[in-house]
């Protein structure tokens, strides 16, 4: 039996990469996984920002809040909740204060 061995920056490189091979199969395998990762619905977005149908449409028409629509759903960019609540609550999704002075 042949034994290989790695130096340990080599090897960590090497896990990286087959676990980039192993999400860009999991992509193309099913393409609503990497969607569902990405966007979540309108109700996930009240339940977020803890607001009401009426605001979610508010912020929507106004275009302060980008969404995409696909079968009469309306779905949102996690990356835009994030940006939306930072420009306009002044905090990141995780609970910590950006540069603002909390909420406007």
């Amino acid at each position: 039996m042949d034994v290989i061995t790695f130096e340990k920056n080599a090897y960590l490189t090497l896990i990286k990469k087959i676990d980039e091979i192993h999400q860009e199969l999991q992509r193309l395998k099913d393409p609503a996984y990497h969607f569902s990762k990405e966007y979540i619905d309108s109700y996930a977005v009240l339940d977020i920002l803890h607001i009401s149908r009426r605001t979610l449409t508010k912020y929507t028409s106004s275009g302060k809040l980008p969404y995409v629509r696909i079968d009469h759903k309306n779905y949102f960019k996690l990356e835009d909740i994030r940006n939306f609540m930072e420009a306009n609550y002044g905090i990141h999704p995780t609970g910590v204060k950006g540069q603002g002075d909390g909420v406007k």
